[in-house]
């Protein structure tokens, strides 16, 4: 295999420099047969001559090329030559030629492998050049000072960089901030999403998700990031937590002011009481208080009112509770709480606004966690069913049982959690879709009860 790699590998490179070769070594090994060695042969040298110049030869001329070194090593030998002549040079001609065609065969069988590989290999970075350069997404590769070698047409698109190149050009200008090497990736792979301000050649920005994965390659560290532009969903998102501020904000408001009627009622009672004392009811004061009672009941009736309802869309429950399964279940495992999720595939969709339902969903959650912090075993289950064109979702837990239920749903109760709107908000964005929110009394624990209006079905009332 050596004199194989030798013949096939740096010599076969100049066929007519290795036949030369071959051909001097073949001469080299004849003269020094008959003019040094008178007693012994080295016949057996013209092998590596043969092995030199087989790659290069078919197969019948590596039997002449047998039968020339053959008659070249009985010609200038000092072995006998008879009777044992014709038997020696049959044998030597099988060795010779026989070597020959094995390293040929050899050489052959390499380089098919070779062009195998070759065509493997050529296959496979075609087929992942169609797959990038097909991609929706734009695909971007950068060698180890942060410039881009390699960009697909969805990444031209995204840059607007349709009459320009983007290779050569440094990552850090087209996504800021990024870090697509950070300190504690050196030497070793990494695969992470960042978000970041994207900017184009233009100088247009965008908010862009991109997945960068880091790896080390002969020519140093690699990166390779795959970007979307997210200004749309950021934008969704960002509209969405604004809808639902402002519908919390209305709710607060809405709290406030109950507790401003309730204020006011009081007052008026009290001026009513004042007004039958003749000696007061002839005095300025007395006659004030009453048409500053009357300005504040006047303000309190035009109240700002919830408009959750403009929103209401068609949301498939499934998916809300998928992504609340998904925020919630790593606190509860904290704890070593348990919950069992029940969500039939019949499951119709429901008229509601998705971030708003989720809300919900969360505050009560919530709630069952910290209520669960006091008991040994900890469970919740969440059950969904839908009767009469109305969708119910049950959150059961097994903590302490609620003390005084009938107050459970007003704002500004003492003892609650920092406010205690949680319930009074979650229970007036669930009235917006149409719907409720109800504490079902149990036997053990405590349960709260979402009830949905399903998609297509009308508003009662």
């Amino acid at each position: 295999m050596r004199l194989h790699s030798l013949s096939a590998g740096f010599l076969r490179a100049k066929p007519a420099h290795v036949l030369a070769l071959a051909g001097v070594l073949i001469l080299l090994i004849a003269w020094v047969d008959w003019r040094i060695l008178t007693d012994a042969s080295v016949g057996f040298l013209y092998v590596f001559p043969i092995a030199l110049a087989a790659p290069l030869l078919t197969r019948w001329q590596i039997g002449v090329l047998a039968l020339l070194c053959t008659v070249l090593r009985e010609q200038f030998s000092s072995l006998p030559r008879a009777p044992e002549l014709l038997p020696r040079s049959f044998l030597v001609i099988l060795a010779f030629a026989g070597t020959g065609l094995f390293i040929r065969e050899s050489a052959r069988m390499r380089d098919l492998v070779i062009q195998n590989q070759v065509r493997l290999r050529q296959q496979a970075e075609e087929q992942s050049r169609m797959l990038i350069e097909s991609s929706l997404a734009a695909i971007v590769s950068v060698d180890a000072e942060g410039k881009v070698v390699l960009a697909n047409e969805a990444a031209h698109h995204l840059f607007a960089a349709a009459d320009q190149t983007l290779t050569g050009r440094a990552l850090e200008d087209l996504l800021p901030g990024a870090n697509v090497f950070p300190s504690f990736a050196a030497g070793q792979g990494s695969r992470r999403m960042v978000e970041c301000t994207a900017r184009r050649l233009d100088g247009e920005t965008f908010f862009a998700q991109a997945w960068i994965s880091t790896y080390a390659s002969q020519g140093g560290a690699r990166a390779t990031a795959i970007i979307f532009n997210a200004s749309d969903e950021l934008r969704d998102r960002e509209q969405s937590r604004l809808r639902q501020l402002l519908m919390s904000s209305r709710v607060m408001m809405g709290a406030a002011w109950h507790e401003v009627r309730n204020y006011c009622a009081a007052i008026g009672v009290l001026q009513a009481s004042l007004a039958r004392n003749p000696e007061l009811a002839a005095t300025r004061q007395v006659s004030a208080l009453g048409t500053l009672v009357e300005g504040l009941r006047r303000l309190v009736s035009s109240e700002l009112r919830s408009e959750g309802g403009d929103h209401l869309e068609e949301v498939d429950l499934h998916a809300v509770l998928s992504e609340l399964r998904i925020i919630i279940e790593p606190s509860f495992q904290e704890i070593g709480a348990a919950i069992t999720w029940s969500v039939p595939d019949s499951l119709p969709k429901v008229m509601a606004d998705s971030s708003g339902l989720l809300q919900t969903f969360l505050n009560v959650t919530q709630n069952a966690r910290r209520a669960l912090a006091q008991v040994g075993e900890r469970r919740m289950a969440v059950t969904c069913s839908a009767r009469d064109r109305r969708v119910s979702v049950e959150i059961h837990n097994n903590g302490p049982r609620i003390a005084d239920p009938s107050r459970l749903f007003e704002p500004f109760q003492k003892g609650a959690d920092v406010t205690g709107l949680g319930l009074y908000i979650s229970r007036a964005i669930v009235r917006a879709f149409h719907g409720d929110l109800r504490y079902l009394p149990t036997q053990e624990g405590c349960s709260f009860l979402v009830e949905l209006l399903a998609a297509g079905a009308k508003p009662q009332g």
